[in-house]
């Protein structure tokens, strides 16, 4: 059995695309995907299946799309990515001012690459940030909604926080075991 960790963009987000963690649960349940676990309302499931990466991604998306009435992005990494991306993150989150926080910007597929010069362009000098081949690292200290690295992302990707990050980690660790 492989551990999973889904990331699914832009739902329970402003009253739209609601997905109620409990039907999300159940469905992949009904797909047969074992010891599922959700964590707070912004999409990130923990699971472990036998299936491939690919279909299993294509499976749940077309699920989501069924049950939900509407497409679900879904950025699919294993047990062993999560801790690779946690462990390249070049940041620490307690150098990180009040008000600011560090962010792990996933793709589903490779993030573009005009994606390095769009964040140049934009940079302020009060944000940092680290682009890998699937993951941009933000180190912000100020808001994500005022900073200005924010409109460089033009792709179809997933954000979520250092906590959020290391708790999903410490999930898809504990269903290993």
């Amino acid at each position: 059995m492989t551990t999973y960790i889904a990331f699914l963009r832009g739902i329970n987000v402003g009253g739209h695309k609601k997905v109620p963690m409990a039907d999300l649960r159940k469905g992949l349940e009904g797909m047969g995907l074992e010891h599922v676990k959700t964590y707070i309302q912004s999409g990130n499931v923990v699971f472990t299946s036998n299936a491939d990466k690919v279909s299993l991604r294509s499976d749940m998306e077309a699920h989501c799309l069924k049950v939900f009435g509407f497409h679900i992005d879904i950025a699919l990494k294993t047990l062993k990515e999560l801790q690779d991306i946690i462990s390249s993150c070049p940041y620490d989150i307690n150098d990180v001012p009040e008000g600011g926080n560090v962010y792990f910007v996933l793709a589903t597929d490779e993030l573009p690459d005009t994606m390095e010069t769009e964040l140049a362009t934009r940079a302020d000098g009060k944000d940092d940030y680290t682009l890998t081949g699937h993951t941009l690292f933000l180190f912000l200290r100020q808001s994500i909604r005022t900073t200005p690295l924010a409109k460089a992302i033009k792709t179809d990707v997933t954000t979520r926080n250092w906590n959020t990050m290391h708790k999903l980690l410490a999930l898809a660790e504990d269903i290993t075991e």
